[in-house]
């Protein structure tokens, strides 16, 4: 499991995307093709021939910050399989996005897919049409032609920036991810939402960077739109708590 830690130098960039607006929120409109992820799950007729070995590998998308599949052992693959995409919190690696639910990958039977950001961390300005939005689309068309997707558990899920970010991409691609797991995401924006993404976020009572109060916000904005949200809230800092991850997987999954 990841900790951010005390609050550094690196740590102040956070601190200060907390202290910017919550943003905007739209509800759910038509879909944009020209400003949301295009990849989606195929028919098991249509995907390319994968020995899908079991373990740690990269995509081969990018030589410096490239994306890494996680497969565990023993997924049954004459069925739709679950996916997570995981992103790392700030100053963070793919390797970073994965910890919180390496684990229970295995026991639980689900792909983990991690891309890092394009730069230092997530833009959750830009949003659908930057340059990590374009990664993972294509991170994603990469798993979907090799991998047998449940459409039904298809989660985006992050931790710190990459919470926030993680909020942004479900709100804006609903009709792609059924559910959103967000670990102590700091603000969101997604002015152009669609679909009905199903929300999970956890926060801590003694959290630094991403405020109670400020979470709570967020949750009250989803809500008022009708979103479906569990808040969840331990009493640790800046944390993904084993708590806060098995009840996330007991939503998505269950």
């Amino acid at each position: 499991m990841r900790q951010d830690g005390p609050i550094t130098r690196r740590a102040l960039g956070a601190l200060a995307l907390a202290a910017m607006p919550l943003g905007a929120i739209a509800a759910p409109s038509p879909p944009s093709p020209s400003n949301h992820l295009q990849a989606r799950p195929r028919a098991a007729a249509d995907l390319i021939a994968d020995p899908r070995t079991p373990g740690l590998r990269h995509l081969g998308l990018d030589r410096q910050r490239d994306a890494v599949l996680f497969t565990p052992k023993g997924l049954d693959y004459s069925k739709p399989v679950p996916l997570i995409v995981s992103m790392h919190g700030f100053g963070g690696s793919a390797f970073d996005g994965l910890g919180w639910y390496q684990r229970a990958a295995g026991e639980h039977g689900f792909l983990l897919l991690s891309p890092p950001s394009r730069g230092e961390t997530w833009n959750v300005d830009l949003g659908p049409i930057g340059p990590d939005a374009a990664f993972i689309d294509r991170a994603l068309d990469w798993v979907f032609a090799r991998f047998p997707i449940d459409p039904a558990h298809l989660a985006i899920s992050g931790m710190s920036d990459g919470g926030s970010y993680a909020l942004c991409m479900g709100l804006q691609n609903g009709e792609l991810f059924s559910d959103v797991l967000a670990f102590s995401p700091l603000r969101l924006n997604a002015p152009d939402a669609q679909g009905r993404a199903r929300f999970f976020i956890s926060t801590g009572r003694a959290d630094e960077l991403a405020l109670l109060a400020n979470t709570e916000r967020m949750v009250s904005q989803l809500k008022g739109l009708g979103y479906d949200v569990l808040l969840d809230i331990h009493d640790k800092g800046h944390v993904v708590t084993r708590r806060g991850v098995d009840a996330s997987l007991t939503r998505f999954l269950g």
